[in-house]
């Protein structure tokens, strides 16, 4: 082994010894070559700062599986945010958004000695020093300031996201996790629940994850193997801790599960692998800090120095105070880099919103969304985004001055700017959905054969009224739309101001059901003035999508851009306290419940949505 500048050992990966033939980087996909570089190029520079490590190391058989799982975990169909591209960028920095990515970058100049900085980015000062047998690939794959162990931790931190995955979590990762008999899952209800089984010893990679997640400690009577007698550090608990650790410790989503198990998959691939428990544990860190929303900024990190600290002096890990820190640096540089697609362009972030929702949300995945599944993912979406807005403080984080003040305040300020238009966008779908489960339960009270019965819209299909979101939207015709007998009995006097225009009707043979926006009356209905609107809000109603190559008609929102230029910023908060009433109340009747949510809005604006929705439905009768 060569040295480079008397610092640094220079290390390769062992070659494959079994007889099975190595793909060439040409008959990989994408992912699999960025997976099996990024992997290649981390370990490599892992083993590099490894005083010791066991005969073989890691083979090229390895990061083939390695790369092979993370690719099976974060393709899994369900997943609509945290996929392959989320964690390229987090291995990365290379954002879509290059002014959230340089204020990581170039505001993240760290003090001391320890770290050292080139062209306003830092990283640490020994991977400045390191230079891979193999040079990765000129496509983003490695930084300099980006460790091994960051890469590793960031490939991994999401390979598990149980209430995502649900029951089609990974098998191999599933196996595992569940091998050692040291925690319990259960899927449909996304609970882990970890103990060590009396009668059993905890590894010493279960141990690291038990100090790093606060899991309670293990009630071992056994002794520390090593020198022949105990460690210090290693006397027997006492009884109230031995009764804690005997009954466990469950964990849900909301305090780090889909961290946690993320984190305990990638170190038993590294155990396994022979790589050493003080690596196990900085990468453990790092995934930890991944856990998003805590605390106020630096409190999250304080935290897990002290866990770090004392599960290093626990298990004799063998980091200095320096390295201690050094990696809780690293670990938020990590976790910031996770969430800067809060403080990214307003249509990404608008973009990520939307795959989140979905991901979240598995009737969203469906293509015949009821009305009421839509409503419930919606506002949950908006308290969240709400919520959220009233502690920005928790979303970036900062560790001995990285990243500096600067930086974390221009983070945090396009952030709360983009959870303020986030929140006006998602009420005013909200309300747009609102508004057309009032129609529904109108068409229903006419007697309209819609597959539901009167006071239960929100069993409908979105599509039976907005039209199939597949379909093309050619550009609006002049249809048939006379004034329906919905309307006339519910809105008297909306329909005789403001009725439908009559026209000609179709002459084309069948057709794809046509759009709800393609009957709504633009011009003719009246706006509100301009100074009653967000202008933002609206123009990212009308295409939330500007400048992204991915069409799909479900991020524009025509139909509620319609509805909020007819009631602007206060009569959509308006009409949201209304409609919550109406959806929080005990199940009225069905004439108690039409009426409700009719009285939540302008006349006019209900009549013609209703009139435009009853077209649609027409549209798809004749077609039958």
């Amino acid at each position: 082994m060569t040295r480079r500048g008397g610092r640094r050992r220079r290390v390769s990966i062992t070659e494959r010894t079994d007889d099975v033939e190595v793909a060439s980087t040409s008959q990989l996909s994408d992912h699999e070559a960025w997976a099996r570089n990024a992997l290649r190029t981390a370990t490599v520079e892992c083993l590099s700062r490894e005083e010791a490590h066991v005969a073989g190391g890691v083979t090229e058989l390895h990061v083939e599986e390695w790369a092979d799982l993370i690719i099976r975990c974060m393709c899994n169909s369900a997943r609509g945010y945290h996929t392959m591209g989320h964690i390229r960028n987090v291995c990365s920095m290379s954002f879509t958004d290059e002014v959230a990515g340089a204020a990581l970058q170039e505001l993240c100049q760290a003090p001391g000695d320890e770290w050292s900085g080139r062209e306003g980015m830092c990283w640490p000062e020994a991977a400045a020093n390191w230079v891979p047998d193999t040079p990765p690939r000129a496509d983003g794959v490695t930084h300099p300031w980006l460790s091994g162990a960051q890469i590793l931790a960031g490939m991994f931190h999401d390979a598990v996201y149980i209430h995502v995955d649900l029951e089609s979590v990974e098998p191999h990762a599933l196996e595992l996790l569940l091998e050692d008999g040291f925690m319990e899952l259960n899927l449909a209800s996304s609970l882990g629940h970890f103990r060590v089984p009396p009668g059993k010893t905890a590894t010493p990679t279960f141990r690291v994850l038990q100090r790093v997640f606060d899991l309670g400690r293990v009630a071992e009577k056994e002794a520390w193997q090593g020198g022949g007698g105990a460690k210090e550090g290693g006397e027997e608990m006492q009884e109230e801790e031995e009764a804690e650790a005997a009954a466990g410790v469950t964990l849900g989503t909301r305090s780090g599960l889909n961290e946690c198990l993320s984190a305990y998959l990638l170190m038993k691939l590294l155990a396994k692998a022979g790589l050493s428990l003080r690596l196990q544990a900085q990468v453990c860190i790092m995934i930890a800090a991944t856990v998003p929303f805590r605390g106020d900024g630096s409190s999250m990190a304080q935290g897990l120095h002290e866990r770090l600290e004392r599960t290093n002096a626990e298990l004799e890990l063998g980091l200095t105070p320096a390295q201690t820190r050094a990696t809780v640096r690293e670990a938020v540089l990590l976790a910031n880099r996770d969430v800067v697609g809060f403080a990214s362009d307003i249509h990404d972030f608008l973009i990520n919103t939307w795959d989140l929702l979905v991901e979240s949300n598995p009737d969203m995945r469906s293509g015949d969304c009821t009305i009421g599944s839509y409503r419930r993912s919606m506002r949950g979406q908006l308290a969240f985004l709400r919520a959220l807005r009233q502690r920005t403080e928790s979303i970036f984080n900062s560790f001995d001055g990285v990243p500096g003040e600067r930086g974390v305040q221009f983070l945090r300020s396009r952030c709360e700017q983009n959870l303020d238009v986030g929140v006006q966008y998602l009420q005013a779908k909200l309300v747009a959905s609102g508004l057309l489960e009032a129609v529904a339960e109108a068409l229903l009270a006419t007697g309209e054969s819609l597959g539901a019965s009167p006071g239960h819209a929100e069993s409908l299909p979105i599509s039976a009224l907005m039209g199939s979101i597949d379909a093309p939207s050619p550009p609006p015709a002049k249809l048939q739309t006379e004034p329906t007998a919905a309307a006339e009995a519910l809105l008297p006097e909306a329909s005789a101001t403001n009725p439908p225009q009559p026209t000609t009707p179709p002459t084309a043979p069948k057709r794809l059901q046509r759009r709800l926006e393609q009957f709504l009356p633009y011009e003719t209905s009246p706006k509100l003035a301009p100074e009653s609107l967000d202008q933002k809000t609206l123009e990212l109603l009308w295409d939330a999508r500007v400048g992204v190559a991915k069409a799909d008609d479900s991020k524009r929102a025509p139909f509620a851009a319609f509805v909020y230029e007819r009631l602007g910023v206060e009569g959509s908060t308006r009409a949201e306290a209304a409609l919550a009433h109406v959806w929080d109340s005990a199940d009225p009747s069905p004439n108690t419940k039409q009426r409700r949510l009719h009285e939540c809005f302008p006349p006019e604006l209900a009549c013609d949505v209703l009139n435009a929705a009853t077209a649609v439905v027409r549209s798809s009768t004749d077609e039958e």
